[in-house]
């Protein structure tokens, strides 16, 4: 039996799927089953996978059934004890699985681990994102968003099978969020310091489509963010509710109409949202801090711009935005 089990989901990828199969049929680390769906393509995509010649492939051809049945699929077919995500249009580092097994090695508890990436575009557009390292903070961050980079995951096969997670139909384009905080009730979760993954950005992503329905998406986070404050004895009304979802995407941030009867609800709800978690001592409240003000450094970044400087006065020099500068810089001067 392999260490490790790799799920690689393809649809209408031919432009990019022989890559990303390179770089995973690469790795310094060889002792893996890649498993590659082909879930109904209409593209070139099967022909080309077929060509591939390598006793690692597992190939399944099948009729379209959408991404959360083909994961699911994939969960099921694995046969290792650990399972990495791969997403057909990403390259992977050469040394990507050999880092993750390492951090698996090094903390028996550790559940879930992925990595900074690379997001890139046709058009040159290259940028490096750095993701909160520690459990504490990946934790706070999982109150608003998910704290793995889904294709970059790597997570224990043996958890999952035995508790029976699986990707939720409920919650399509959001599907890993709530994944993952389900997988990180049964141990700790990490991000590495190193950039893992190139991630190409395209208008046929699954973010990308996922962003065009709003209501939709509020609905399907908003019904995340419940369950997961609810653990926390958090209870949320509606319209702190609503305040906590204008806080959790950058997309909803740069909507943000903003004013000083915004900013200073969104400062009350910080307030709350901390002494909340005060109460039930299983947050790390320094960090959680921190997390809220790298949301006011969002704020104060995508609304600077539009010449709101003195509404935006109140955010510069709060104590959530200066520990967010700080643990920020220290978190970019760790990665490799």
């Amino acid at each position: 039996m392999k260490l490790l089990s790799v799920i690689l989901p393809v649809y209408n990828a031919d432009k990019y799927v022989s890559e990303a199969i390179n770089s995973v049929l690469e790795q310094s680390f060889s002792d893996f089953e890649l498993i590659i769906i082909n879930d109904g393509s209409i593209d070139n995509s099967r022909d080309i996978i077929k060509k591939f010649q390598d006793n690692r492939i597992i190939f399944i051809d099948q009729p379209n059934k959408g991404l959360i049945d083909t994961l699911n699929i994939g969960l099921s077919l694995s046969k290792g004890k650990y399972i990495a995500r791969m997403d057909a249009d990403d390259i992977a580092h050469p040394k990507r699985f050999e880092f993750q097994l390492k951090a698996f090695r090094e903390d028996e508890h550790l559940v879930v681990c992925s990595g900074g990436i690379i997001a890139f575009s046709p058009d040159g557009y290259r940028k490096k994102r750095y993701y909160p390292l520690s459990d504490a903070d990946m934790r706070n961050e999982l109150l608003f968003n998910s704290s793995i980079v889904h294709p970059l995951a790597m997570f224990d096969g043996d958890i999952v099978r035995k508790n029976n997670i699986r990707f939720d139909r409920n919650y399509k384009f959001c599907e890993d969020y709530k994944f993952f905080y389900d997988l990180s009730k049964y141990g700790n979760i990490k991000n590495i310091p190193k950039f893992l993954l190139s991630y190409r950005m395209l208008p046929s992503s699954q973010t990308s489509i996922g962003s065009n329905n709003s209501i939709d998406r509020y609905n399907k986070i908003s019904s995340i963010h419940r369950i997961i404050l609810n653990d926390y004895n958090i209870l949320l009304n509606e319209s702190r509710s609503k305040l906590h979802y204008s806080l959790s995407l950058s997309s909803e941030i740069e909507k943000l109409q903003i004013s000083n009867m915004l900013i200073d609800d969104l400062l009350n709800y910080s307030r709350f949202l901390v002494k909340a978690a005060k109460l039930n001592e299983k947050l790390v409240i320094i960090s959680l801090e921190a997390t809220i003000g790298e949301k006011f450094l969002k704020i104060i970044f995508f609304h600077i711009r539009r010449g709101q400087l003195k509404t935006l006065r109140k955010l510069f020099f709060h104590k959530f935005t200066l520990l967010a500068v700080f643990k920020r810089l220290i978190r970019i001067l760790k990665y490799e």
